[in-house]
C-alpha cells in the first residue's frame, strides 16, 4: 500500500496509505479557491481528494486554528464545486479548518469541511489533496 507523506523539504512525514475506494475528484480550480498547497508550481492540479470521514483515519495530520475570513467566504459560494462519493452526489459546504502536516505544521494539504447532500444533509469530512502530498 502507497504511503502518502508530506511534500515539504526536510519533512517527509507519512500522512496516510493511499486508498483508491477513497478518491473523488472536485473541479480543478478548487486549488486557488481554497488556497491548497502544491508541492511545486509544476504539479498537477488533477482535483483528486481522498475523503475521509474521521480524523483519526489518518497516521499523522494536524488541523489549522482558523481559516482566512475570505477563503471561507469564497467556499460558502463555490457552488459550483461538485462530486460524487459513494455513488451521491454532494457539494462543498462550510469549510471548518485546513488540513496541515502534524510534524512541520506547513499546508494546507486539504480541508475539514462540510459536505452537503442533494436533499440538503450536511456532513463534516476531512478532504486530503491528492496534488498536494507526495506518494
Amino acid at each position: 500500500m502507497t504511503k502518502l507523506r508530506c511534500p515539504f523539504a526536510g519533512c517527509d512525514s507519512c500522512i496516510v496509505s493511499a486508498e483508491e475506494g477513497r478518491k473523488v475528484v472536485l473541479p480543478a480550480e478548487v486549488y486557488d479557491k481554497l488556497r491548497l498547497a502544491l508541492p511545486s508550481n509544476q504539479a498537477p492540479r488533477s482535483g483528486e481528494f481522498s475523503v475521509f470521514e474521521d480524523i483519526w483515519d489518518f497516521d499523522n495530520i494536524g488541523v489549522s486554528r482558523q481559516v482566512p475570513t475570505e477563503i471561507e467566504a469564497a467556499a460558502e459560494n463555490a457552488q459550483e464545486l461538485r462530486f460524487t462519493w459513494k455513488e451521491r452526489p454532494y457539494t462543498l459546504g462550510k469549510l471548518q479548518k485546513y488540513l496541515i502536516c502534524a510534524d512541520c505544521d506547513r499546508g494546507p494539504l486539504g480541508i475539514v469541511c462540510e459536505i452537503l447532500d442533494a436533499e440538503g444533509a450536511r456532513e463534516t469530512v476531512n478532504l486530503l489533496s491528492l496534488a498536494s502530498v507526495l506518494a
